[in-house]
């Protein structure tokens, strides 16, 4: 509830989707996700939700760094090695229940046709000299980063 208050305050202007157009400019992946979260449960995807079995990610507590002289346990540190066997069996278990999430879901295609269409727009990145000439980068759209 104060969640969507503080949305609906600093960012009035929305779509049909109740998401704000002013973050899908700004913080647009992140913000995507949790209010896209949001929306599920508004929809009723709760019992969905609730049948969920999240995989657990143990805790590694061999990981210290010292800041500013105080001990910070990373114990998640494990995870940052994507080719680790133990951090590919936790990222399978994760896509499964995001797959089974996601193809369940009924408003999948409606949500995927919204967010092409928003991020569907041509991109140029700044200009930068290289010898004599000026270079940029362009995105006609949906074109994979590169």
């Amino acid at each position: 509830m104060v969640l969507t208050l503080a949305i609906t305050l600093l960012f009035p202007v929305r779509d049909e989707l109740g998401i704000s157009l002013k973050l899908i400019s700004t913080f647009k992946h992140g913000v995507i996700v949790m209010l896209l979260g949001l929306h599920f449960l508004r929809r009723g995807y709760y019992n969905l939700i609730n049948r969920m079995e999240y995989p657990i990610a143990r805790k590694d507590f061999s990981y210290v760094d010292k800041v500013h002289g105080e001990e910070l346990f990373d114990v998640y540190r494990w995870l940052e090695d994507p080719n680790a066997d133990e951090t590919k069996i936790f990222i399978e278990k994760q896509n499964k229940i995001s797959k089974n999430f996601i193809e369940e879901g009924s408003d999948r295609c409606r949500i995927e046709k919204k967010l092409t269409k928003l991020w569907n727009y041509p991109k140029y990145s700044c200009p930068t000299k290289h010898g004599e000439y000026y270079y940029y980068y362009v995105n006609t759209g949906l074109q994979n980063q590169k």
